[in-house]
């Protein structure tokens, strides 16, 4: 009975770490690696994380900009998660299941190491500054201020491609909302207006290739979130 109680209370803590721990951890860690690193996070278990230490991005420890990216990132992944094209599966399953945890993870890495540099370069500039100081603060400024430009890019390139998603959504809508034309053949037939249901006919017709272009533009956006190969 100890020993299910035991497990009760760690299944209890773990839901609640998972729920109050903001972190981002390489989608290649298995399972019971995962496990390891909610566990650390349960003061009662005393269990170490160090061996994890570069798998994992604790989120409050970024900057309030760098936050602000990842959240960005997030809301994009998560609302291709929730659309209609991902459950009906026609969008391409590699860079949805695969690559979209994989861009989180390289953009809460980049963002941690950023932030890193922006207290390295905060604490550089403190006190009286020279001209000497300068000559090599400026360097390493502009290569953050590239690196900063760089994450910003991927961040707006997965948002390019959640809207292309949701314009996916749009037109699947429009699809079902077409499956009551019927309806309104009807009241037309009632009216002989028979220059009105031809256009009802029209536009389902048109409504099709919109909804193939669209999943299609929405798929062509995923492909860029692809790794280039090593030239």
């Amino acid at each position: 009975m100890a020993v299910v109680e035991r497990e009760r209370r760690l299944a209890q803590d773990r839901v609640h770490v998972r729920r109050t721990v903001d972190f981002v951890a390489d989608p290649d860690l298995s399972e019971q690696q995962r496990l390891v690193i909610v566990d650390s996070f349960i003061p009662r278990l005393r269990v170490s994380r160090a061996e994890y230490r570069d798998r994992v991005v604790l989120v409050p420890e970024l900057s309030p900009s760098a936050r602000a990216l990842l959240e960005r990132a997030r809301s994009a992944v998560m609302s291709v998660y929730a659309s209609q094209a991902m459950r009906r599966r026609l969008l391409d399953g590699l860079a949805n299941e695969v690559l979209l945890p994989r861009q989180i993870w390289e953009i809460a890495m980049l963002l941690r190491v950023q932030t890193h540099l922006q207290e390295e370069q905060e604490r550089a500039m403190r006190g009286v500054v020279t001209p000497e100081l300068m000559a090599v603060l400026e360097p390493q400024q502009e290569a953050l201020r590239r690196s900063v430009a760089s994450v910003t890019a991927r961040v707006e390139q997965l948002e390019r491609y959640a809207r292309r998603v949701q314009e996916a959504d749009a037109a699947l809508r429009a699809r079902e909302a077409m499956d009551n034309n019927e309806k309104y053949r009807a009241l037309l037939a009632h009216t002989d207006d028979t220059e009105g249901m031809r256009a009802l006919e029209a536009h389902g017709q048109a409504l099709e290739e919109t909804l193939a272009r669209s999943v299609r533009e929405a798929i062509e956006a995923g492909q860029t979130l692809k790794p280039q190969p090593a030239s």
